[in-house]
């Protein structure tokens, strides 16, 4: 059985409820996915991600969670990714 069949299988969570977190404590995330960064970008990410005290991965998140939840910035956000994204 792979991780990710066990991390399903498992979740003491209802799917969309969180992280599963694991018996001893560490939080699991069921996807994951690979972001390319330039160079400002990266050092961006990190001093902000040092600077909160948080992982760089959390950060993240937290920049999804609050476009989930803020209708206005999800729209500038994906005018900005039109037109900066020629794979689409």
């Amino acid at each position: 059985m792979s991780t990710g069949d066990r991390i399903r299988r498992t979740s003491a969570e209802p799917p969309g409820e969180g992280p599963f977190r694991r018996p001893s404590g560490r939080v699991s995330y069921p996807h994951r996915m690979s972001l390319d960064l330039d160079d400002a970008q990266y050092r961006w990410l990190r001093a902000e991600a040092r600077d909160a005290r948080v992982s760089a991965s959390g950060l993240i998140r937290a920049v999804l969670d609050e476009l989930r939840e803020d209708p206005e910035a999800c729209a500038r956000v994906r005018d900005r990714a039109d037109a900066e994204d020629t794979l689409l």
